[in-house]
């Protein structure tokens, strides 16, 4: 076995070993929910499920590649006795974390070919590829379920590059270039913006390691590149087509939007030089940094950082290049145009740790003594030290958020977090205290005001839910979730004429949204319009055929009609998809689970 076989070992074992508490981890309720144990999708997988992934956004991203991945787990990782239809978490997580760490490590080892490719000895590679694996700002996108679309999309995003860069080297060293690497890498790359759509800058990182590292002319390099062009383009276009809009915290005037930027780069730098203070949530929103003094000269620790490297840039390419990989890969998140949510977290920073990486090796190549190998080594022992301390943070939703509220008392993030963990234990006052803590500290903050407003229509506070979900639409009209659970307040308060509207509003011209859909029939259903609330069923039914309620509630329907056979036939099929109920006897009406209700 040769030496930097057993090189890539030892990384693979490192990488393991540090984050050896993940396949032990449990779900976060921090968009785990959404993705994976809560998605209907994969509460049954089939060709039709898997096939919808790929027709629409859900949760405001179009990442199919993702959610296929995870359909494939899913598919393995059901519990035998849980109740697919019924059961709030009926996935082992284990399998979703392992699958996390295997993608971490195949990073880790594309990392070091990739660094190898670029004429750096094994050594210095490895030290590279070594701080890519344990430093602690990888910690969230390997222990968080979600975080398989940062993983992934850089899997493939690496892939691009490795077969590129081959292709590069083969083509500067005045050999016969291999085309097929050409294409290869193209097809990686569009499965890395079908991951993640941020993956869009790849173009540029591919250019600067070209170019800069490699040393090829730059015009060849444009002009081998200028088929990611395309990919780019159109991951762009995906990116605007599934962005849900900034909200009232996302939004700056336009001239303060640079300052953000450099105070969110400038943040990332402070991370990856300092990795202390890490946390999930952080509130770094816009509006919010933009109240305080220091964002108007965080900057100025990024801008000399720039300046360095650009004045470096013939005495030490590697080192120049490395810093615009690092910038390059947070460009998309650095707020310079406003989009959902915006915030700073340690997953944005994953891609953008290969350019950390080459200035590690350029550094022990640069400086090849036994100090530096020695202060290497124990770098790489205190940050892998550090990323399993802070792993453990990520053993569940409570942990990770009680730490974050300690760590940052203004979290609404955490806050809401908590609340939900409070309601699952049935603590239903504390979830509302929490929820309403998480308002007092961002009354923007969607998230718990839908949260707010489901808690008290489940506790038959009606009014209160509607007043605290008309809130939610002020602050985003276009929130589907939003708009279903307004109309599903005035459902269960018996104003079905009211709810018909924003529950139009919710489903809009897409087969999506089929809960929606599901309480729109019902509400249709109760104003006497039955062939418009069987069609919305229907069209429910057509876009989850795996959704046992929406079988009880065109039951339910059907009986009204008077077709009561064609009404036992959706029981039996709510029945065989897990929904415990009673089928009702031959003249008897409705079955005893009420449709409509979520």
């Amino acid at each position: 076995m040769q030496r930097h076989h057993l090189i890539a070992l030892g990384l693979v074992v490192l990488a393991a070993g540090t984050f050896s508490e993940v396949p032990r981890m449990d779900f976060v309720d921090w968009d785990d929910s959404g993705n994976v144990f809560d998605n209907p999708h994969y509460r049954k997988v089939t060709c039709q499920s898997v096939a919808e992934l790929w027709r629409r956004p859900m949760l405001g991203f179009y990442i199919p590649v993702v959610r296929t991945v995870w359909a494939g787990i899913a598919a393995v990782s059901l519990d035998p006795g849980a109740n697919a239809a019924v059961d709030p978490q009926p996935f082992n997580p284990a399998p979703f974390h392992v699958a996390n760490l295997l993608v971490h490590a195949a990073n880790v080892l594309l990392v070091f070919g990739i660094l190898r490719l670029l004429g750096l000895k094994d050594w210095p590679s490895a030290a590279g590829a070594a701080v890519f694996a344990v430093h602690p700002v990888q910690v969230e996108p390997v222990a968080w379920v979600t975080g398989l679309k940062d993983l992934l999309s850089a899997l493939f995003a690496l892939l691009a590059l490795w077969n590129y860069l081959a292709f590069a080297k083969q083509a500067h060293e005045g050999g016969k270039p291999s085309r097929w690497r050409c294409a290869v890498s193209m097809l990686c790359f569009a499965l890395a913006v079908s991951s993640k759509a941020t993956v869009v800058v790849l173009p540029a990182i591919a250019f600067a390691l070209d170019a800069g590292v490699l040393g090829r002319p730059w015009r060849r390099s444009a002009l081998d590149l200028a088929g990611w062009v395309p990919i780019s383009l159109a991951g762009a276009g995906l990116a605007l087509w599934t962005d849900q809009g900034a909200t009232a915290t996302d939004l700056v005037a336009w001239w303060q939007r640079p300052f953000v930027a450099g105070d969110a780069l400038a943040f990332y730098l402070g991370k990856l030089i300092a990795p202390v203070g890490i946390m999930a949530h952080y509130g770094r929103v816009p509006a919010h940094v933009m109240q305080h003094w220091w964002a108007w000269v965080t900057w100025l620790a990024p801008a000399a950082m720039i300046v360095a490297l650009v004045w470096a840039r013939k005495r030490a390419p590697e080192l120049t290049v490395a810093g615009a990989i690092f910038i390059t890969g947070l460009l998309p998140v650095l707020g310079l145009r406003p989009y959902f949510n915006q915030d700073v977290g340690m997953r944005f920073m994953y891609l953008g740790m290969l350019g950390a990486a080459l200035a590690v090796a350029w550094a022990i190549r640069r400086w090849p003594t036994k100090p530096m190998s020695y202060l290497a080594g124990a770098a790489v022992v205190l940050l892998a030290g550090m990323s399993y301390m802070e792993s453990l943070h990520w053993h569940g939703t409570l942990p990770l958020f009680e730490r974050n509220l300690e760590a940052n008392p203004g979290s609404w993030a955490a806050q809401n977090a908590i609340g939900r963990q409070r309601e699952r234990a049935g603590d239903m006052a504390a979830a509302e205290e929490h929820y309403r803590a998480a308002l007092a500290l961002n009354r923007h903050y969607i998230i718990a005001q839908i949260n707010l407003g489901t808690l008290l229509r489940t506790r038959g506070d009606f009014e209160g839910a509607i007043a605290v979900l008309r809130d939610a639409i002020e602050t985003d009209p276009l929130h589907a979730e939003a708009q279903y659970h307004l109309g599903a307040a005035y459902y269960s308060a018996g104003r079905f004429e009211e709810a018909i509207a924003p529950l139009e509003r919710a489903v809009g011209p897409s087969p999506g949204m089929w809960q929606a859909r599901v309480m729109l029939s019902a509400v249709l259903a109760n104003t006497g319009e039955l062939e418009a609330a069987l069609r919305e069923v229907r069209i429910a039914i057509a876009s989850n055929p795996n959704y046992a309620l929406a079988y009880v509630n065109m039951g339910q329907t059907l009986l009204r009609m008077g077709r009561e056979d064609e009404a036992r036939e959706a029981f039996e099929q709510a029945r065989r998809l897990g929904m415990p109920l009673q089928l009702p006897p031959q003249g008897a009406g409705a079955a005893s689970t009420e449709g409509g209700r979520d």
